[in-house]
């Protein structure tokens, strides 16, 4: 579902961060949020390993962010190297700098794949 409302969007945003940290989640996940009839938001469900085809995950993604398939599996792994980092202390920032170089040469300059007929 679109959130059109930014100050609804924020307070859904901020729900599902704080019920993502809670469960101890990292990296992504999909938190399942309703609003009731007066506007408040309720956490509903988590689903911390949900699929990246082109199912809900990513509708949900696209119509909130109005990016591609592709940016979120780019985002999603830049955020992973990134967050790894810390976590091992920057054992790998050589590799993360290439990686976030080569992600945003392809975002600045997509390849537009043609389909065969």
């Amino acid at each position: 579902m679109k959130i059109s409302d930014e100050n609804v969007k924020k307070e859904v945003s901020q729900l599902a961060a704080k019920c993502f940290q809670a469960l101890g989640a990292k990296g992504f996940g999909r938190i399942d949020i309703k609003i009731d009839d007066q506007g408040n938001p309720h956490f509903l469900e988590a689903n911390l390993i949900p699929g990246l085809g082109l199912g809900y995950f990513y509708r949900c993604y696209q119509l909130n962010t109005g990016l591609n398939h592709r940016d979120l599996i780019l985002e999603i792994t830049r955020k992973t190297l990134k967050l790894k980092n810390k976590e091992q202390n920057k054992i790998f920032p050589r590799m993360i700098n290439r990686m976030n170089n080569e992600i945003q040469t392809k975002i600045s300059n997509p390849v537009i794949e043609k389909k065969a007929a």
